[in-house]
């Protein structure tokens, strides 16, 4: 599934339907297995210890269909609602019908392949621990960073790595979570 993720957004054309895809297994791969990343990333730090092939692509990541490409050929991916949400915004707030089809034709794609993990109780919990990190540092958990922060907190409570393209954004937060520099 994973190819089928990139060969789909790599393929975009703007207007067309996504394929429909099955969810991805609710169990993770064996911790045995050797982590396989993108030659174009970059491992920040690897908190967990976490071998699986799974990771979480922040908005950044998700927006950007070559990056987002580039992770799924080789990672399962998924998304938090969050993103999900951010990503309904962009489409809302598009400045134009062209540009408002093609970030729908998007939207649609990743919908149809990537699961999208909640922002729940555990998730809660985890930006509690994010919130004081961020804090401990000298840096405001709140106002424009506080989704950014949240998506952390759902990679934190899956025990996923965090795909993105503004590693400056988590600074603080390497002891908690894998952040993976896909810039």
């Amino acid at each position: 599934m994973r190819c089928g993720l990139a060969n789909a957004v790599s393929s975009y054309l703007p207007g067309s339907s996504p394929r429909p895809s099955p969810r991805f297994p609710a169990s993770t791969t064996s911790s045995s297995e050797p982590i396989s990343t993108p030659s174009s990333t970059k491992t920040l730090r690897l908190a967990t210890g976490s071998t699986s092939n799974r990771g979480l692509a922040d908005t950044s990541v998700a927006v950007d269909r070559d990056s987002l490409a580039s992770v799924a050929s080789n990672t399962e991916i998924a998304i938090s609602t969050l993103t999900f949400a951010e990503l309904l915004v962009g489409l809302h707030t598009a400045s134009n019908d062209l540009m408002r089809a093609r970030r729908r034709a998007h939207l649609l794609r990743i919908e149809g392949w990537v699961e999208a993990l909640p922002f729940d109780f555990a998730c809660a919990r985890a930006w509690a621990q994010i919130y004081a990190a961020v804090e401990r540092v000298g840096r405001k958990p709140r106002g424009s960073r506080a989704i950014d922060l949240m998506i952390a907190a759902t990679a934190l409570a899956h025990d996923l790595p965090l795909y993105t393209l503004n590693p400056k954004d988590l600074r603080g937060l390497e002891d908690l979570i894998e952040i993976v520099d896909v810039g």
